[in-house]
């Protein structure tokens, strides 16, 4: 009993330990699952953002580049002697101003057309910086501008300029062009002036330099450099979306942007990418944030799982050790410790309530067995007590009708104390009345003895419990 009263405590005492341990982990799995969707997630939130406004700073320092362009154009076609030069190309203002400073100097244009009002190229001068030196523009190029009407048409003279990028044989040139007017800025018009830059590798290495950013640009019709490319090109020339930012890996991310051209058809596709620096700290702030939870609540539940030890289970398993004592010693006279003013104090209580009332109805018992053996030895009656087959008790009365000894008699068949005349009636009355709800039965039957001699007797029986099972009380009387 004390092994099987001990396993229960030890068990009770791992069930407690795992039960603190599976809220411990599941409180840490609620916290990590709390710290990925609000801390990891917004710091990603605030990456994807951090990629977004450089995008947009590329996008808006390209669009000021094309901008500060087109300031220098409309310098250029509002001024007098570009308005009369449209008209009679004097060599005069090509000596003083279309010149190899024009081209390199911080305005760095690549490109100087001059158009009448029929469109028709007037004067024009392309830059070859490779050989620096100035060269007719081919006639691909003027072939190509002149197939964007867009760019001469200015319906509110200088109200409207036209810019923007464009493709050309050779290249993306970032273009401008402005209506030829007076220097007061009016008409009538006497053409169009256009001035435009090459979109070189160093130009975007300047835009790089200027936002801080490290991107790639790649003409749409061109092959996606990449799987996440031709992705960011099935999102994006839709037009529904501005930019579209995917993650590479644990240490790059991208974004991807359109630049369109002067007609805002796609031109170029802009892949920004970014070192997750963001996505990192947002980790190491969620492993520092975890790791803490994690040594809180490991204190925690230890701190707790002590305390309930101490307040309960040790006392529980000093109770189960008592009570297991008293079972091995059978004795209900022992007692458990009463100790201290709470449930457990109040069990040992009622335990030790319990052990006082065992004791006492044992001891009842005792006295009513004592009483019994008397009048059973001192009656001149025999009587005897049955269970099936068996006799389970007879008084010494019964040993002197039948000669035999107790010990013999407990050995043998109740019936065959009786006359084989008598044995089958007699046996199937007295199982008869071990059933419930029988009434007693009185029987006059002949009894033998061990040498054989016969004796009537009157025989009483009546259903009774003995240790908890139904037998037969038997009383008879020498007659």
């Amino acid at each position: 009993m004390h092994e099987v009263l001990g396993y229960n405590v030890l068990t009770i005492r791992k069930k407690t330990l795992f039960a603190i341990g599976g809220i411990t982990v599941g409180l840490i799995g609620l916290f990590y699952a709390i710290s990925y969707s609000v801390i990891l997630q917004n710091f990603d939130r605030l990456e994807q953002g951090f990629v977004a406004d450089n995008i947009r700073r590329v996008k808006a320092t390209m669009a000021d580049q094309t901008k500060a362009l087109d300031t220098l154009t409309h310098d250029w076609a509002s001024w007098d002697d570009s308005y009369y030069f449209v008209e009679d190309t004097n060599q005069a203002f090509i000596d003083s101003n279309i010149v190899e400073d024009t081209f390199t100097a911080s305005a760095e244009i690549d490109l100087l057309l001059f158009f009448d009002t029929d469109s028709k190229l007037v004067y024009g001068i392309v830059y070859d910086r490779e050989e620096e030196e100035m060269q007719q523009p081919p006639s691909e190029i003027i072939t190509r501008l002149q197939g964007y009407q867009t760019l001469f048409m200015f319906p509110q003279e200088d109200g409207l300029e036209q810019k923007g990028l464009l493709l050309l044989h050779d290249g993306v040139i970032s273009l401008a062009a402005r209506p030829i007017l007076n220097s007061n800025g009016e008409g009538p018009s006497h053409g169009t002036l256009m001035m435009g830059r090459y979109l070189s590798s160093d130009r975007f290495a300047n835009v790089a330099e200027i936002t801080r950013t490290s991107f790639t640009v790649h003409e749409i019709n061109s092959p996606p450099s990449s799987k996440q490319s031709a992705e960011a090109l099935s999102l994006l020339l839709p037009g529904s979306r501005e930019f579209y930012i995917t993650n590479i890996d644990d240490g790059l991310i991208s974004g991807f942007t359109l630049l369109r051209d002067v007609t805002d058809k796609p031109l170029l596709l802009v892949n920004l990418a970014v070192s997750r620096d963001i996505h990192t700290q947002g980790k190491k702030t969620q492993f520092i944030l975890i790791t803490g939870l994690l040594a809180a609540s490991l204190v925690f539940a230890l701190v707790i799982f002590l305390l309930l030890d101490y307040l309960v289970l040790r006392r529980l398993a000093s109770l189960s050790r008592e009570v297991a004592g008293i079972g091995d010693h059978a004795s209900p006279t022992f007692r458990v410790t009463e100790k201290g003013r709470d449930e457990l104090a109040n069990l040992a209580i009622d335990i030790n309530g319990m052990l006082t009332a065992i004791a006492d109805t044992q001891q009842e018992l005792k006295e009513n067995e004592v009483r019994v053996r008397t009048i059973a030895e001192f009656t001149r009656s025999g009587f005897f007590i049955t269970q099936g087959e068996n006799l389970i008790y007879v008084n010494s009365v019964m040993e002197e009708f039948t000669g035999y000894s107790k010990k013999q008699l407990y050995k043998m068949n109740w019936w065959d104390m009786f006359h084989p005349e008598n044995r089958n009636v007699l046996r199937e009355s007295i199982m008869e009345v071990q059933k419930v709800g029988v009434k007693p039965q009185h029987f006059t039957v002949r009894l033998v003895t061990e040498k054989g001699d016969y004796k009537w007797l009157d025989l009483r029986i009546k259903q009774v419990k003995f240790q908890g099972k139904p037998a037969g009380f038997a009383v008879c009387t020498d007659i």
